[in-house]
C-alpha cells in the first residue's frame, strides 16, 4: 500500500476512530435513554422551525414528537454513517488505488462498522441489532461516499483548470 500523503492519511484515520467512538457511545445508550436523546434532538429541530412548540410543556412536546421518533432515529443512523462514509473515502483518497476500489472499500469499511455497531447493540438493555439498521447505515455511507467523490472530482477539475490556465 502506497500512501500519497501520510499526514492526511493519519488525520483521517484519527477522525474515523473518533467518529467510531461517538457512534459507539450513542449505541451504548440503553433504549429509554436513546429514545430521550432522539426526542430531545427532535425537539430542538422542531422548536427551531415552529416557535410555538417551545411554549408547549415537556409532556406535550414529547406527545407531539412520539409519532416521529422512528423517523428521527433512522435519520440519525443514516446521517452518522454518511459522515463515516465521507471519512472513509477521504482516508482512502490518500492511498494510490483506482477510484472504484476506493469506493468499494469505503462502502465495505462502513458496512463492517454498521454490522459491529448492531452486534454491540444486542448487549445493550432495551436495544436490538437489526439488519434493517445495517442497510440504513450502509445507505447513508453510500450517500456520503457519493457526495465525497463528486466533491473530489469537482476539486480536481478546478485544480486542472487552474494549472492549465497558469501554463498559458
Amino acid at each position: 500500500m502506497i500512501i500519497k500523503n501520510k499526514k492526511h492519511f493519519y488525520v483521517f484515520l484519527i477522525l474515523i476512530l473518533i467518529w467510531r467512538c461517538i457512534i459507539f457511545a450513542f449505541s451504548a445508550q440503553p433504549g429509554d435513554e436513546s429514545t430521550d436523546t432522539s426526542i430531545g434532538f427532535g425537539a430542538k429541530v422542531v422548536g427551531f422551525f415552529i416557535p410555538e412548540f417551545r411554549e408547549m410543556s415537556k409532556e406535550e412536546q414529547r406527545e407531539f414528537l412520539e409519532p416521529y421518533n422512528f423517523i428521527i432515529r433512522k435519520s440519525a443512523h443514516f446521517c452518522e454513517y454518511a459522515v463515516m462514509g465521507m471519512l472513509s473515502m477521504l482516508l482512502l483518497q490518500q492511498i494510490y488505488m483506482k477510484m472504484k476500489w476506493k469506493i468499494f472499500c469505503s462502502i465495505g469499511i462502513s458496512a463492517f462498522m454498521a454490522c459491529t455497531d448492531e452486534f454491540h447493540q444486542l448487549f445493550v438493555e432495551g436495544r436490538a441489532g437489526r439488519i434493517q439498521d445495517v442497510c440504513i447505515d450502509t445507505s447513508g455511507a453510500a450517500l456520503g461516499i457519493l457526495v465525497t467523490v463528486i466533491g473530489i472530482t469537482v476539486i480536481e477539475k478546478i485544480c486542472q483548470r487552474k494549472t492549465s490556465h497558469s501554463r498559458e
